[in-house]
Protein backbone atom coordinates (compact mmCIF):
# COMPACT_ATOMS: atom_id res chain seq x y z
CA UNK A 1 0.00 0.00 0.00
CA UNK A 2 1.14 3.31 -0.91
CA UNK A 3 -0.29 6.49 0.90
CA UNK A 4 -0.07 10.28 -0.70
CA UNK A 5 0.03 13.01 2.57
CA UNK A 6 0.91 16.61 2.12
CA UNK A 7 3.47 18.29 3.97
CA UNK A 8 3.98 22.29 3.36
CA UNK A 9 2.32 22.19 -0.57
CA UNK A 10 4.15 18.94 -1.17
CA UNK A 11 2.77 15.44 -1.56
CA UNK A 12 4.80 12.21 -0.91
CA UNK A 13 4.91 9.00 -1.50
CA UNK A 14 5.30 6.83 2.01
CA UNK A 15 7.13 3.81 0.34
CA UNK A 16 9.59 5.14 -1.77
CA UNK A 17 9.81 9.32 0.38
CA UNK A 18 9.56 10.43 -3.71
CA UNK A 19 8.41 13.71 -3.81
CA UNK A 20 6.15 14.60 -6.63
CA UNK A 21 4.16 17.59 -7.76
CA UNK A 22 0.53 18.17 -6.68
CA UNK A 23 -0.93 17.55 -10.32
CA UNK A 24 -0.03 13.80 -10.92
CA UNK A 25 0.82 13.23 -15.23
CA UNK A 26 0.31 9.90 -16.62
CA UNK A 27 3.73 9.27 -16.77
CA UNK A 28 4.86 10.63 -13.66
CA UNK A 29 1.95 9.28 -11.90
CA UNK A 30 2.35 5.92 -13.20
CA UNK A 31 6.34 5.71 -12.44
CA UNK A 32 5.65 7.00 -8.89
CA UNK A 33 2.86 4.56 -7.51
CA UNK A 34 3.11 1.66 -9.64
CA UNK A 35 5.49 -1.14 -8.55
CA UNK A 36 5.42 -2.77 -12.11
CA UNK A 37 6.02 -0.96 -15.00
CA UNK A 38 4.03 -1.09 -18.19
CA UNK A 39 6.32 0.78 -20.80
CA UNK A 40 3.82 3.14 -22.89
CA UNK A 41 3.81 3.98 -26.66
CA UNK A 42 5.09 7.55 -27.44
CA UNK A 43 1.70 9.38 -28.66
CA UNK A 44 1.84 11.92 -31.73
CA UNK A 45 0.82 16.07 -31.31
CA UNK A 46 -2.16 16.53 -33.86
CA UNK A 47 -1.23 18.91 -36.59
CA UNK A 48 2.76 17.46 -36.68
CA UNK A 49 3.74 16.00 -39.88
CA UNK A 50 4.66 12.53 -40.28
CA UNK A 51 7.17 11.09 -43.27
CA UNK A 52 8.51 8.34 -44.42
CA UNK A 53 11.96 7.61 -44.37
CA UNK A 54 13.93 4.46 -45.56
CA UNK A 55 18.04 3.81 -44.93
CA UNK A 56 20.20 2.03 -42.67
CA UNK A 57 22.79 4.90 -41.11
CA UNK A 58 25.03 7.66 -42.55
CA UNK A 59 28.38 6.01 -42.88
CA UNK A 60 29.55 5.21 -46.27
CA UNK A 61 28.62 1.70 -46.01
CA UNK A 62 25.05 2.72 -45.33
CA UNK A 63 24.20 3.34 -48.88
CA UNK A 64 20.71 2.62 -50.55
CA UNK A 65 20.75 0.18 -52.89
CA UNK A 66 17.38 -2.60 -54.17
CA UNK A 67 17.75 -4.54 -51.24
CA UNK A 68 15.54 -4.30 -48.34
CA UNK A 69 16.39 -1.09 -46.14
CA UNK A 70 14.88 -0.58 -42.45
CA UNK A 71 12.49 2.21 -42.81
CA UNK A 72 11.48 5.32 -39.79
CA UNK A 73 8.51 7.14 -39.67
CA UNK A 74 9.46 10.49 -39.07
CA UNK A 75 7.57 13.62 -36.92
CA UNK A 76 7.96 16.90 -37.69
CA UNK A 77 6.58 19.84 -36.72
CA UNK A 78 4.50 22.53 -39.62
CA UNK A 79 7.89 24.20 -39.65
CA UNK A 80 10.37 21.62 -40.08
CA UNK A 81 11.56 20.82 -36.64
CA UNK A 82 12.55 16.92 -36.02
CA UNK A 83 10.37 15.93 -32.74
CA UNK A 84 11.17 11.73 -33.16
CA UNK A 85 12.18 8.42 -35.58
CA UNK A 86 9.30 5.87 -35.12
CA UNK A 87 11.29 2.57 -36.22
CA UNK A 88 9.20 -0.29 -38.74
CA UNK A 89 9.83 -3.92 -37.22
CA UNK A 90 13.17 -5.67 -38.31
CA UNK A 91 11.93 -8.72 -36.45
CA UNK A 92 8.87 -10.74 -35.66
CA UNK A 93 7.21 -10.54 -32.32
CA UNK A 94 3.96 -12.30 -31.62
CA UNK A 95 1.50 -11.74 -34.32
CA UNK A 96 3.53 -8.43 -35.68
CA UNK A 97 5.12 -8.89 -38.50
CA UNK A 98 8.64 -6.85 -40.59
CA UNK A 99 8.40 -4.18 -42.64
CA UNK A 100 10.83 -3.11 -44.56
CA UNK A 101 11.48 -1.25 -48.34
CA UNK A 102 12.97 -1.03 -51.46
CA UNK A 103 16.31 1.03 -50.97
CA UNK A 104 15.91 2.53 -54.37
CA UNK A 105 11.90 2.34 -55.35
CA UNK A 106 10.80 5.69 -55.75
CA UNK A 107 7.58 4.42 -56.13
CA UNK A 108 7.32 2.79 -52.72
CA UNK A 109 6.34 4.53 -49.29
CA UNK A 110 3.45 6.36 -49.92
CA UNK A 111 1.72 7.30 -46.62
CA UNK A 112 -2.16 7.61 -46.02
CA UNK A 113 -4.56 9.05 -42.92
CA UNK A 114 -7.59 6.73 -42.58
CA UNK A 115 -10.76 8.37 -43.00
CA UNK A 116 -11.09 9.12 -39.17
CA UNK A 117 -7.52 9.90 -38.93
CA UNK A 118 -7.03 7.70 -35.97
CA UNK A 119 -4.54 5.71 -37.99
CA UNK A 120 -1.48 5.84 -40.11
CA UNK A 121 -1.05 2.99 -42.87
CA UNK A 122 2.17 2.25 -44.82
CA UNK A 123 3.38 -0.84 -46.72
CA UNK A 124 6.13 -2.70 -47.55
CA UNK A 125 7.77 -6.33 -47.38
CA UNK A 126 7.85 -9.13 -44.52
CA UNK A 127 11.36 -9.79 -44.35
CA UNK A 128 15.00 -8.77 -42.96
CA UNK A 129 16.68 -6.00 -44.16
CA UNK A 130 19.11 -8.06 -46.50
CA UNK A 131 22.00 -6.63 -48.70
CA UNK A 132 22.35 -9.44 -50.06
CA UNK A 133 19.21 -9.95 -51.63
CA UNK A 134 20.10 -8.69 -54.90
CA UNK A 135 16.26 -6.74 -55.20
CA UNK A 136 13.72 -7.07 -52.49
CA UNK A 137 10.95 -6.31 -55.58
CA UNK A 138 11.50 -9.16 -57.32
CA UNK A 139 10.81 -11.83 -54.25
CA UNK A 140 7.32 -13.74 -55.09
CA UNK A 141 4.90 -12.84 -52.51
CA UNK A 142 4.29 -16.19 -51.55
CA UNK A 143 7.76 -16.35 -50.21
CA UNK A 144 8.39 -12.82 -48.98
CA UNK A 145 4.45 -11.50 -48.38
CA UNK A 146 3.51 -7.86 -48.72
CA UNK A 147 2.95 -6.22 -44.98
CA UNK A 148 1.18 -3.46 -43.96
CA UNK A 149 1.58 -1.47 -41.01
CA UNK A 150 -1.35 0.45 -38.96
CA UNK A 151 -0.07 2.92 -36.70
CA UNK A 152 -2.16 4.37 -34.11
CA UNK A 153 -1.98 8.03 -32.78
CA UNK A 154 -0.51 6.50 -29.64
CA UNK A 155 2.17 5.29 -31.39
CA UNK A 156 1.26 1.53 -31.37
CA UNK A 157 2.33 -0.16 -34.60
CA UNK A 158 0.64 -2.98 -36.25
CA UNK A 159 1.78 -4.88 -38.82
CA UNK A 160 -0.11 -8.31 -38.12
CA UNK A 161 -0.88 -7.75 -41.89
CA UNK A 162 0.88 -10.07 -44.19
CA UNK A 163 -0.09 -10.47 -47.88
CA UNK A 164 1.00 -13.60 -49.79
CA UNK A 165 -1.15 -12.75 -52.73
CA UNK A 166 0.08 -9.13 -52.98
CA UNK A 167 2.12 -7.72 -56.20
CA UNK A 168 4.43 -10.89 -56.37
CA UNK A 169 7.65 -9.99 -58.26
CA UNK A 170 7.23 -6.63 -58.18
CA UNK A 171 6.29 -3.53 -55.03
CA UNK A 172 3.86 -2.95 -52.71
CA UNK A 173 3.38 0.99 -53.06
CA UNK A 174 0.61 2.56 -50.42
CA UNK A 175 -2.58 1.73 -48.64
CA UNK A 176 -5.86 3.54 -47.53
CA UNK A 177 -8.32 2.70 -44.63
CA UNK A 178 -11.53 4.13 -43.89
CA UNK A 179 -11.08 2.51 -39.83
CA UNK A 180 -7.56 0.86 -39.65
CA UNK A 181 -9.58 -1.94 -40.98
CA UNK A 182 -11.01 -2.29 -43.80
CA UNK A 183 -7.65 -1.70 -46.19
CA UNK A 184 -7.01 -1.21 -50.02
CA UNK A 185 -4.10 -1.49 -51.98
CA UNK A 186 -1.99 -0.17 -54.49
CA UNK A 187 1.16 -1.71 -56.29
CA UNK A 188 1.93 -3.41 -59.24
CA UNK A 189 2.61 -7.46 -59.91
CA UNK A 190 2.37 -10.31 -61.71
CA UNK A 191 -1.28 -11.08 -62.91
CA UNK A 192 -3.85 -12.05 -60.53
CA UNK A 193 -1.80 -10.12 -57.73
CA UNK A 194 -2.11 -6.82 -59.16
CA UNK A 195 -4.48 -3.98 -59.39
CA UNK A 196 -6.43 -2.49 -56.79
CA UNK A 197 -6.90 -4.84 -53.58
CA UNK A 198 -8.61 -5.02 -50.51
CA UNK A 199 -8.10 -6.67 -47.11
CA UNK A 200 -8.15 -6.61 -43.86
CA UNK A 201 -5.47 -5.69 -40.83
CA UNK A 202 -4.86 -9.16 -39.23
CA UNK A 203 -5.61 -11.08 -43.02
CA UNK A 204 -3.00 -13.49 -44.95
CA UNK A 205 -4.60 -12.53 -48.23
CA UNK A 206 -6.18 -10.03 -50.29
CA UNK A 207 -9.02 -9.43 -53.60
CA UNK A 208 -8.80 -7.77 -56.29
CA UNK A 209 -11.28 -5.07 -56.36
CA UNK A 210 -10.35 -3.30 -60.06
CA UNK A 211 -12.95 -4.56 -62.72
CA UNK A 212 -11.22 -7.90 -65.24
CA UNK A 213 -12.84 -6.41 -68.14
CA UNK A 214 -10.62 -4.28 -70.33
CA UNK A 215 -9.44 -1.87 -70.08
CA UNK A 216 -8.05 -3.03 -67.14
CA UNK A 217 -5.88 -1.05 -64.58
CA UNK A 218 -2.65 -2.61 -63.07
CA UNK A 219 0.57 -0.33 -62.47
CA UNK A 220 -1.53 1.05 -59.68
CA UNK A 221 0.50 4.20 -57.70
CA UNK A 222 -1.33 5.64 -55.05
CA UNK A 223 -4.51 5.01 -53.26
CA UNK A 224 -6.57 7.05 -51.04
CA UNK A 225 -9.91 7.65 -49.77
CA UNK A 226 -11.48 10.67 -49.83
CA UNK A 227 -15.29 12.25 -49.23
CA UNK A 228 -16.13 8.87 -48.83
CA UNK A 229 -15.03 7.92 -52.38
CA UNK A 230 -12.31 5.62 -53.59
CA UNK A 231 -9.40 6.76 -55.75
CA UNK A 232 -6.39 5.86 -57.35
CA UNK A 233 -3.67 6.99 -59.53
CA UNK A 234 -2.20 5.03 -61.97
CA UNK A 235 1.52 4.66 -64.50
CA UNK A 236 -0.68 3.02 -66.89
CA UNK A 237 -1.48 5.12 -70.53
CA UNK A 238 -4.74 7.10 -70.75
CA UNK A 239 -5.03 6.33 -66.52
CA UNK A 240 -2.50 8.38 -65.79
CA UNK A 241 -4.55 10.49 -63.90
CA UNK A 242 -6.87 10.68 -60.65
CA UNK A 243 -9.80 7.95 -61.08
CA UNK A 244 -12.54 6.33 -59.24
CA UNK A 245 -12.95 2.81 -58.29
CA UNK A 246 -16.47 1.48 -57.84
CA UNK A 247 -19.17 3.90 -55.96
CA UNK A 248 -17.18 4.64 -52.61
CA UNK A 249 -15.38 2.50 -50.54
CA UNK A 250 -16.08 -0.98 -52.47
CA UNK A 251 -14.59 -4.10 -51.63
CA UNK A 252 -15.96 -6.43 -54.20
CA UNK A 253 -14.24 -7.13 -57.72
CA UNK A 254 -15.25 -6.33 -60.53
CA UNK A 255 -15.77 -1.99 -60.13
CA UNK A 256 -14.86 -0.06 -62.33
CA UNK A 257 -12.08 2.59 -62.73
CA UNK A 258 -13.08 5.77 -64.00
CA UNK A 259 -10.86 8.77 -64.87
CA UNK A 260 -12.18 12.00 -63.26
CA UNK A 261 -13.45 14.16 -66.59
CA UNK A 262 -11.34 16.05 -67.81
CA UNK A 263 -8.21 14.39 -67.37
CA UNK A 264 -5.44 13.49 -67.67
CA UNK A 265 -3.09 16.62 -68.74
CA UNK A 266 -1.97 15.80 -72.42
CA UNK A 267 1.05 17.53 -72.00
CA UNK A 268 3.80 16.47 -74.45
CA UNK A 269 5.78 14.29 -72.32
CA UNK A 270 2.50 13.09 -70.92
CA UNK A 271 1.48 13.51 -66.82
CA UNK A 272 3.71 11.32 -64.08
CA UNK A 273 0.95 11.60 -61.36
CA UNK A 274 1.78 10.12 -57.80
CA UNK A 275 0.17 11.29 -54.60
CA UNK A 276 -2.94 13.48 -54.37
CA UNK A 277 -5.36 15.45 -52.21
CA UNK A 278 -8.96 16.64 -53.09
CA UNK A 279 -10.60 19.45 -50.92
CA UNK A 280 -13.10 17.71 -48.18
CA UNK A 281 -16.23 18.71 -48.30
CA UNK A 282 -17.14 20.26 -51.69
CA UNK A 283 -14.52 18.12 -53.36
CA UNK A 284 -14.03 20.71 -56.14
CA UNK A 285 -10.69 21.23 -55.65
CA UNK A 286 -7.46 18.73 -56.60
CA UNK A 287 -3.48 18.89 -56.04
CA UNK A 288 -1.07 16.06 -57.76
CA UNK A 289 2.08 15.70 -57.05
CA UNK A 290 3.49 14.85 -60.61
CA UNK A 291 6.94 13.29 -61.11
CA UNK A 292 8.46 14.64 -64.23
CA UNK A 293 11.07 17.39 -64.15
CA UNK A 294 10.51 20.78 -63.65
CA UNK A 295 11.16 21.80 -67.24
CA UNK A 296 8.64 19.08 -68.40
CA UNK A 297 5.91 19.96 -66.18
CA UNK A 298 7.05 18.44 -62.55
CA UNK A 299 5.71 19.88 -59.33
CA UNK A 300 1.97 20.18 -57.98
CA UNK A 301 -0.78 20.13 -60.47
CA UNK A 302 -3.99 21.83 -59.27
CA UNK A 303 -6.94 21.09 -60.56
CA UNK A 304 -10.44 22.58 -59.99
CA UNK A 305 -14.39 21.14 -60.69
CA UNK A 306 -16.39 23.42 -62.84
CA UNK A 307 -19.88 22.28 -64.31
CA UNK A 308 -18.93 18.69 -64.26
CA UNK A 309 -15.48 19.25 -65.27
CA UNK A 310 -11.48 19.07 -64.12
CA UNK A 311 -9.43 21.49 -65.63
CA UNK A 312 -5.97 22.02 -64.63
CA UNK A 313 -5.68 25.58 -63.31
CA UNK A 314 -1.43 25.68 -62.48
CA UNK A 315 1.66 23.90 -61.85
CA UNK A 316 3.49 25.19 -58.23
CA UNK A 317 7.02 24.83 -59.25
CA UNK A 318 8.68 27.97 -57.83
CA UNK A 319 11.83 27.34 -55.88
CA UNK A 320 11.39 23.52 -57.14
CA UNK A 321 14.74 22.09 -59.09
CA UNK A 322 12.75 18.64 -59.54
CA UNK A 323 9.26 17.25 -59.59
CA UNK A 324 7.24 15.39 -56.37
CA UNK A 325 6.06 12.39 -55.88
CA UNK A 326 4.20 12.73 -52.40
CA UNK A 327 2.38 15.37 -50.77
CA UNK A 328 -0.26 16.04 -48.56
CA UNK A 329 -2.56 19.27 -47.78
CA UNK A 330 -3.66 21.41 -44.80
CA UNK A 331 -7.01 22.36 -46.02
CA UNK A 332 -7.90 24.07 -43.30
CA UNK A 333 -7.26 27.74 -43.39
CA UNK A 334 -8.34 29.51 -46.55
CA UNK A 335 -4.93 29.45 -48.02
CA UNK A 336 -4.43 25.40 -48.71
CA UNK A 337 -1.04 24.51 -48.00
CA UNK A 338 1.13 21.93 -49.45
CA UNK A 339 3.84 19.72 -47.68
CA UNK A 340 5.50 17.87 -49.65
CA UNK A 341 8.50 15.44 -50.37
CA UNK A 342 11.13 16.23 -53.48
CA UNK A 343 11.81 13.82 -56.27
CA UNK A 344 15.93 14.32 -56.34
CA UNK A 345 17.81 11.07 -57.24
CA UNK A 346 19.32 9.07 -54.82
CA UNK A 347 23.01 10.16 -54.37
CA UNK A 348 25.87 7.87 -52.41
CA UNK A 349 27.39 9.43 -49.23
CA UNK A 350 25.36 12.41 -49.96
CA UNK A 351 22.14 14.19 -47.72
CA UNK A 352 19.19 13.27 -49.19
CA UNK A 353 15.95 15.02 -50.46
CA UNK A 354 13.81 17.50 -48.75
CA UNK A 355 10.43 18.18 -47.03
CA UNK A 356 8.95 21.07 -48.88
CA UNK A 357 5.60 23.41 -48.37
CA UNK A 358 3.93 26.05 -50.27
CA UNK A 359 0.63 28.12 -49.14
CA UNK A 360 -1.02 28.38 -52.61
CA UNK A 361 -2.26 32.00 -52.82
CA UNK A 362 -1.64 31.55 -56.96
CA UNK A 363 0.38 30.12 -59.67
CA UNK A 364 3.66 31.93 -58.05
CA UNK A 365 3.67 30.98 -55.04
CA UNK A 366 6.91 29.56 -53.73
CA UNK A 367 8.09 26.70 -52.28
CA UNK A 368 10.15 26.64 -48.76
CA UNK A 369 12.93 23.74 -47.33
CA UNK A 370 11.77 22.41 -44.10
CA UNK A 371 14.25 19.84 -43.53
CA UNK A 372 16.43 17.47 -45.90
CA UNK A 373 17.36 13.81 -45.26
CA UNK A 374 20.67 12.70 -43.77
CA UNK A 375 23.32 11.78 -45.51
CA UNK A 376 22.39 7.83 -47.40
CA UNK A 377 18.18 8.25 -45.99
CA UNK A 378 15.65 9.39 -48.44
CA UNK A 379 11.80 10.56 -48.13
CA UNK A 380 9.12 9.57 -49.36
CA UNK A 381 5.54 9.66 -48.37
CA UNK A 382 4.18 12.28 -46.04
CA UNK A 383 0.94 12.91 -44.35
CA UNK A 384 -0.20 14.37 -41.01
CA UNK A 385 0.08 12.55 -37.66
CA UNK A 386 -2.83 10.41 -36.81
CA UNK A 387 -5.14 11.83 -34.16
CA UNK A 388 -7.28 10.82 -31.10
CA UNK A 389 -10.62 11.42 -31.43
CA UNK A 390 -11.72 11.17 -27.57
CA UNK A 391 -13.99 13.73 -25.55
CA UNK A 392 -11.93 15.18 -22.29
CA UNK A 393 -13.97 14.14 -19.49
CA UNK A 394 -13.62 15.40 -15.77
CA UNK A 395 -14.50 12.82 -12.65
CA UNK A 396 -14.43 14.24 -9.61
CA UNK A 397 -14.09 12.90 -5.99
CA UNK A 398 -16.28 14.84 -3.91
CA UNK A 399 -16.84 12.32 -0.66
CA UNK A 400 -15.34 10.20 1.66
CA UNK A 401 -13.49 6.41 1.45
CA UNK A 402 -13.42 3.92 -1.48
CA UNK A 403 -12.98 4.42 -5.30
CA UNK A 404 -15.71 2.35 -6.79
CA UNK A 405 -18.38 3.51 -4.91
CA UNK A 406 -20.81 5.63 -7.37
CA UNK A 407 -21.94 8.02 -4.21
CA UNK A 408 -18.19 9.11 -3.97
CA UNK A 409 -18.33 10.97 -7.16
CA UNK A 410 -20.05 13.95 -8.70
CA UNK A 411 -22.58 12.56 -11.04
CA UNK A 412 -22.76 9.62 -9.15
CA UNK A 413 -20.49 8.59 -12.06
CA UNK A 414 -16.76 6.24 -11.31
CA UNK A 415 -13.87 7.18 -13.82
CA UNK A 416 -13.60 4.36 -16.47
CA UNK A 417 -10.87 1.87 -16.52
CA UNK A 418 -9.14 2.45 -18.47
CA UNK A 419 -8.95 6.18 -18.28
CA UNK A 420 -9.46 7.64 -21.83
CA UNK A 421 -6.94 10.00 -22.76
CA UNK A 422 -7.24 13.57 -22.03
CA UNK A 423 -9.25 12.96 -19.43
CA UNK A 424 -8.75 14.26 -15.97
CA UNK A 425 -9.66 12.66 -12.03
CA UNK A 426 -9.63 15.34 -9.32
CA UNK A 427 -9.53 14.40 -5.84
CA UNK A 428 -11.58 17.01 -3.84
CA UNK A 429 -12.76 14.71 -0.88
CA UNK A 430 -15.11 15.86 2.02
CA UNK A 431 -13.72 17.46 5.14
CA UNK A 432 -11.60 15.31 7.08
CA UNK A 433 -12.04 12.45 4.62
CA UNK A 434 -9.78 10.85 2.12
CA UNK A 435 -10.03 9.21 -1.01
CA UNK A 436 -8.76 5.14 -1.30
CA UNK A 437 -7.87 3.86 -4.26
CA UNK A 438 -9.06 0.38 -3.51
CA UNK A 439 -10.00 -1.14 -7.27
CA UNK A 440 -7.45 -1.26 -10.36
CA UNK A 441 -7.56 1.72 -12.22
CA UNK A 442 -5.87 1.92 -15.94
CA UNK A 443 -4.46 5.42 -17.67
CA UNK A 444 -4.60 6.08 -21.14
CA UNK A 445 -1.66 8.72 -22.37
CA UNK A 446 -2.58 12.25 -22.14
CA UNK A 447 -4.88 11.64 -18.87
CA UNK A 448 -4.14 13.54 -15.20
CA UNK A 449 -4.91 12.74 -11.65
CA UNK A 450 -4.73 16.19 -9.47
CA UNK A 451 -4.97 15.64 -5.60
CA UNK A 452 -5.83 19.03 -4.49
CA UNK A 453 -4.74 20.94 -1.61
CA UNK A 454 -5.71 19.52 1.44
CA UNK A 455 -6.44 16.52 0.66
CA UNK A 456 -5.56 12.53 0.84
CA UNK A 457 -5.52 9.60 -1.52
CA UNK A 458 -4.60 6.10 -0.10
CA UNK A 459 -3.20 3.65 -2.87
CA UNK A 460 -3.94 -0.23 -2.63
CA UNK A 461 -5.09 -0.97 -5.68
CA UNK A 462 -2.63 -1.37 -8.91
CA UNK A 463 -2.31 1.51 -11.26
CA UNK A 464 -1.13 1.02 -15.04
CA UNK A 465 -0.96 2.77 -17.81
CA UNK A 466 -2.58 1.71 -21.76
Amino acid sequence: MAIIYKFDDTYFLLFNKISVMKKFYLGAFFYFLSLSVAQAQQPFTKGNLVVYKIGKGTSTNDTLTNAGTPVNIDEYTITGNFVRSVPMPVATAGNNKRLIGSGTANSEGQLSLSSDKKFLLLAGYDTIPDPARANIINAPSAIVNRSIAVIGADGSVDVTTALADAYSANNIRGVASTNGTDIWLAGTGTTGTNGVRYTTKGAASSSFVSSTVAPTVTNIRDVNIFNNQLYITTGSGAFKAISTVGTGTPADTGQIVTVLNGMPNTTANGPDPYAFDIKPGTGDVAYVADARSKSNGGGVQKWVLSAGTWSLAYTLDSNLTTGLRNLVVDWSGNTPVIYATTGESYMKNMPGNKIVSVADADSVSAFTVLATADVNYMFRGIEFAPEVSVTATTYTFTGNGNWNEASNWSNNTIPPSPLPANSAIVIDHAAGGQCVLNVPQTLSQGSTITVNAGKNMVVQGAITIQ
